[in-house]
Parts: C-alpha cells; sequence; structure tokens
C-alpha cells in the first residue's frame, strides 16, 4: 500500500489510471460504433437497406422489378426493413457497449460502490479540514476583543 492509500483510503494513482484507462476505451469504442450498421434485406432480395447512427438509412437499393408493386406494399416493404435494420444496429450496438464495458471498472458495481462512498469520505474530511483551517485563520486575523 502506498502512503496516498493509507490518508485517502484508497490509492489515488490506480483510480486515476483506472479513469484514463476508461475513457480512452470510451474514445476507442465511439470510433468503432461509427463504423457498425444494421442491415435487412427483403424476402425476395429485391430491396435492402443500411442503417447507422452517423449516417441514417443509407444504401437503400430497390431493384426495378420492385417498383411494379403497389406503393402501398413497396412502402410497407421500404419501411419495415428500415426499421429491422435500426433493431440490428441497437443490438449490435447494445452487444459492442456490453462487450467493451466487461472487466471494466463500471463492469464492477460493488467496486464503484466503494470507491464513490471512500471519495465521499475524503471530500468530507477534506471539508471538515478546510472549514478548520478557515476558522482557525479567520481567529489569527481577527483575534476577539
Amino acid at each position: 500500500m502506498t502512503a496516498a492509500h493509507d490518508i485517502f483510503g484508497f490509492d489515488p494513482d490506480k483510480m486515476a489510471g483506472d479513469t484514463e484507462r476508461f475513457f480512452a476505451s470510451m474514445a476507442k469504442l465511439r470510433k468503432e460504433a461509427e463504423e457498425l450498421y444494421g442491415y435487412a434485406e427483403s424476402a425476395d432480395g429485391l430491396i435492402s437497406v443500411r442503417y447507422s447512427e452517423h449516417a441514417g438509412v443509407h444504401d437503400l437499393r430497390i431493384a426495378p422489378r420492385a417498383m411494379r408493386m403497389a406503393s402501398a406494399d413497396l412502402t410497407r416493404v421500404i419501411t419495415d426493413l428500415v426499421n429491422s435494420a435500426r433493431q440490428q444496429y441497437a443490438a449490435r450496438l447494445d452487444e459492442h457497449i456490453t462487450g467493451a464495458m466487461r472487466g471494466s471498472i463500471l463492469d464492477d458495481a460493488a467496486a464503484v460502490e466503494k470507491m464513490a462512498k471512500q471519495a465521499e469520505r475524503v471530500f468530507e474530511t477534506t471539508a471538515h479540514d478546510a472549514t478548520a483551517l478557515a476558522d482557525m485563520l479567520r481567529g489569527l486575523t481577527h483575534p476577539p476583543r
């Protein structure tokens, strides 16, 4: 254990390192998420669509034969495919985030709660000490008459 651990009740260097790694992994996760997309295709293969957060609906492909469908049917198929692609994207993103969080500090709820309580104790102690110091300085600069 370090002297800082003895003073604060936790290792601030370890906490800082964990935090730094967490934010680095979040930046990596954000970049990787930009490449995720959902894809859906009609049963006959005539219509397909991709969906991603950064581009929305894109790569909508409608084969000329699909244009022979009644407009209401074509609209329904496209709408259903867009919804399917969005759902697939959401599932992939959720899976990606869950995988990235596995093993991180946030994956251990008990550890996060313990660190929060330790940080709260440090804050309370520091606030108490700062108040006591202010009172002491006030007494030195403004002695009672």
